[in-house]
């Protein structure tokens, strides 16, 4: 469990910069272009634009192949990870014996089968989570390319 933490902490991460990418989005649109040195800083935002989609696709790839892998076999886990992981995932209060210091109590209800087939759900829905979020920050990373060449083709000089 604690192998797979840093995945819920990229999720966070990828959250964050997609809620700033969509803030300097929001800056790019209400930001006019009516001189050179606009036209630089406009260009400047969009390649901070371009460089932190390109840093989330890589977050975003690297838990979706790490799902991927996980979901595919989980690795096989001592039983008392077994019995820390269905205490962690029992939300309904059927494990029982969770404070219990003999490994054999502790949450005989689940077996080491129906904590796997869990484990891998969970691992099969990040990754279909992680593939949304991808395809989503590809998307933004074409729009962010043709915002440049469209703010580079700007015409400024008055006469």
């Amino acid at each position: 469990l604690e192998d797979i933490k840093w995945m819920g902490i990229t999720y966070m991460v990828s959250g964050g910069s997609f809620t700033l990418l969509a803030l300097v989005g929001l800056i790019l649109k209400c930001y006019p272009v009516l001189n050179t040195r606009q036209k630089k800083v406009k260009q400047s935002m969009i390649i901070l634009f371009i460089v932190l989609i390109i840093l989330t696709i890589f977050a975003v790839a690297v838990v979706f192949a790490t799902s991927l892998i996980y979901s595919l076999s989980i690795v096989d886990l001592p039983l008392t990870e077994y019995s820390k992981i269905a205490c962690a995932l029992d939300m309904d209060g059927s494990c029982t014996g969770c404070d219990s210091p003999y490994e054999e109590l502790v949450c005989p209800e689940w077996s080491k089968d129906d904590v796997a087939r869990v484990l891998q759900t969970i691992t099969k829905q990040s990754a279909t989570i992680a593939a949304i979020f991808l395809v989503y920050a590809l998307a933004t990373l074409k729009y962010g390319f043709v915002l440049f060449r469209h703010v580079s083709r700007y015409q400024i000089e008055y006469v």
